[in-house]
């Protein structure tokens, strides 16, 4: 153990001195090297440090150091200074993308148009990566942009080309009384038969508006077409079926006086030559009448009077009043004929005009009631003059020359 202790103390003592011999060379060495021109100058390759020592820092000289004493791959990274790798250092494509630390390459870096679409990842622009209006037409394919890519009210109608918009882009109900301009809709907008009663506004079809011969029998309501609708002189008899074309009014019809069952009454003529009249004296002194039967006419308008007109004169120029009676019964088939009680008595009290056989009409004073008719009935009609009532004060023959029934009718005018 002594020995070995020994040995070791003397190969420390002997690497002590080989490294004071070199430190020694390398002073020497220095000093040559001031003390000589440069073509004299001695390498540090002619010298070769004992035992394995190498050459430090402080013993060469600053520029001695050139490239081809440099092995290959022998300066890394922890051997270069902050920032002395200067783009001239840098051969061209040298640098890739592992070189390069994330995040770190700014707009400042970028040259101007250098990146173009392959150089950006699918869906990694965002709205915050764009400048307010850089993004024009140019930048937008064709077909890119879908609803989706607007935002809401953002289409106006300057952004909409001329003739872009058909019925394919409006939405169903979208279009509005609102959004149609004055006078813009045609008759090319609009659909066959899509126009219908709600569309069309109070008073808004004129007769600019109708198609001729378009108004059929269909179109009319009833009771639209009243006669100042119709052109004068245009209905003919083909436009007219067989008895509707009538109006209310006062049809007459009469009895034959000659005709009827007399009692104590004379028929016979008043005046002369051919202008004798045939006529039914009633006299002053006995009850006189005469009956006839005649049925209720088939364009009687039913809950209508039927109003018996007497035209009558006097024989002479006495004065004095005339009472004349109508007794009638309407029967219907079936019904039996009645006596005296069932007949229903109607007078009237008129004075004489004083001017012999001067005509005189009772008017429409003596009536027949509506409630007492019906159609189809036979009416019995009695007219009668009793001079035995006190209000009959004329004395003399009264001559009735027609009994006329006044009722209403319709007519085919």
């Amino acid at each position: 153990m002594k020995m070995q202790n020994r040995d070791r103390g003397k190969g420390e003592q002997r690497r002590k001195g080989n490294k004071m011999k070199q430190e020694k060379w390398i002073l020497l060495l220095t000093l040559t090297l001031f003390a000589i021109s440069p073509a004299q100058a001695v390498d540090l390759d002619d010298f070769v440090p004992a035992d394995g020592e190498v050459v430090t820092s402080t013993l060469i000289s600053n520029g001695a150091v050139t490239s081809d004493k440099i092995v290959d791959a022998a300066i890394t990274t922890e051997k270069l200074g902050t920032e002395v790798v200067t783009a001239a250092k840098i051969a061209n494509n040298a640098v890739t993308g592992a070189k390069i630390l994330d995040g770190t390459i700014t707009s400042a870096d970028l040259a101007a148009d250098s990146i173009d679409g392959s150089k950006i990842g699918n869906g990694s622009i965002t709205g915050i990566d764009l400048a307010n209006d850089t993004v024009t037409a140019a930048q937008i394919a064709t077909d890119a942009i879908g609803s989706s890519e607007l935002a809401a009210d953002s289409v106006t109608a300057s952004e909409i080309a001329t003739d872009a918009v058909g019925s394919a882009e409006i939405v169903a109900d979208a279009i509005g009384a609102s959004e149609i301009a004055a006078d813009a809709v045609g008759s090319s907008e609009i659909v066959a038969d899509a126009v219908g009663a709600s569309e069309i506004a109070a008073d808004a079809v004129g007769s600019s508006e109708i198609a001729a011969a378009a108004v059929a029998n269909s179109e009319l309501a009833a009771n639209a077409v009243t006669t100042d609708k119709i052109l004068d002189g245009t209905i003919t008899a083909a436009d007219l079926a067989a008895g509707v074309i009538s109006s209310t009014g006062t049809k007459y019809s009469q009895v034959d006086i000659g005709s009827g069952i007399r009692t104590s009454l004379t028929i016979g003529t008043v005046g002369a030559g051919y202008g004798a009249a045939p006529v039914l004296r009633y006299d002053s002194s006995n009850t006189s009448y005469s009956r006839w039967t005649f049925p209720v006419p088939d364009d009687y308008i039913a809950g209508t009077d039927i109003v018996v007109e007497l035209l009558w004169s006097p024989s002479n120029t006495n004065a004095g009043n005339v009472v004349w009676e109508v007794d009638y019964a309407s029967l219907a088939a079936g019904e039996v004929v009645p006596g005296s009680a069932g007949f229903t008595a109607k007078t009237f009290t008129q004075a004489s005009p004083g001017t012999t056989l001067a005509l005189t009409s009772t008017g429409n004073n003596i009536t027949i009631s509506a409630a007492d008719l019906a159609a189809d009935d036979v009416v019995n009609l009695v007219v009668l003059r009793d001079p035995g009532v006190v209000a009959d004060t004329y004395n003399n023959d009264a001559n009735i020359h027609l009994i006329k029934l006044k009722y209403q009718a319709k007519k085919v005018n």
